[in-house]
């Protein structure tokens, strides 16, 4: 039989108080929660104080394993079987019931450089551990202590790749705007290419003081090809498919005329 072909309903329920965190996933609190007694799931199993429960959703349930010590239920393991055999030997296998199992449990969680939570803590101080409560909650300020200082250790690794990626992104770009304002002085041919989320020309104008009607800014973008010399000094081309922009040769102009003055 599976898990969920249980009917719940037909098995007597207990109402225990429980120690589990809040919603907020931080805060640990003692609510009563309805729970069924395993021995009435499982009659061939040893263990007297273990109980599931079941959380019911819209579109499925949920199933966890509770065990009772000191007069409190431990949520100690959700159940992902689904063949309650299966569940049967996994419980008899697991290692860390009653209250030197779990200490044990907290003890290689220690061991192995793990966190432990302010429940973890809570439940040493039900069952008596009142050293081992003060020893795990100076273990967990300095494990989250260890966490930060690694977390903002990587923080500025990862800022100081950006903006050393930043950096070289600027000098590159730079160099490109050099370039092309070389090409202009140089009378050579300047292709329009895209550019700092537009193109190489339309940031010249910009760079330049250029005042450049929203409507040339895009015929700029979208249909400039690229500037070149004839006979007759600067010039342009543009894509086909586009119409001839009657005011942009008075652009290019002052353009030309701004970076020659900047030689």
């Amino acid at each position: 039989m599976r898990i969920n072909e249980i009917d719940f309903n037909k098995i007597k329920s207990v109402k225990k108080k429980c120690i589990c965190f809040a919603k907020d996933g931080n805060t640990v609190v003692k609510p009563y929660r309805i729970l069924y007694e395993l021995k009435n799931i499982i009659p061939d199993i040893d263990y007297n104080n273990l109980y599931i429960e079941k959380v019911e959703y819209k579109f499925y349930n949920q199933y966890f394993l509770w065990e009772e010590l000191k007069g409190i239920c431990i949520r100690r393991v959700e159940i992902h079987e689904s063949e309650i055999s299966k569940l049967f030997q996994n419980i008899n296998k697991y290692e860390f019931f009653g209250t030197d199992g779990y200490l044990e449990m907290l003890n290689e969680i220690e061991n192995e450089g793990g966190y432990i939570n302010k429940l973890n803590i809570e439940v040493c101080m039900i069952l008596g551990e009142m050293d081992l409560a003060m020893n795990y909650k100076k273990y967990r300020e300095d494990f989250i202590a260890a966490r930060e200082s690694y977390e903002k250790a990587e923080r500025e690794a990862r800022e100081l790749i950006r903006m050393e990626k930043e950096l070289q992104e600027k000098e590159e770009n730079e160099k490109e705007i050099i370039k092309a304002e070389n090409i202009i002085k140089n009378r050579q041919v300047l292709i329009n290419k895209p550019f700092l989320d537009n193109t190489i020309i339309f940031y010249l104008m910009k760079k330049h003081n250029v005042k450049v009607p929203l409507k040339t800014q895009g015929w700029i973008n979208k249909a400039l090809a690229k500037i070149l010399y004839n006979e007759t000094g600067i010039s342009y081309t543009y894509y086909k498919g586009y119409k001839e922009s009657t005011v942009f040769y008075k652009y290019l102009k002052e353009l030309e005329s701004k970076i020659l003055e900047s030689a």
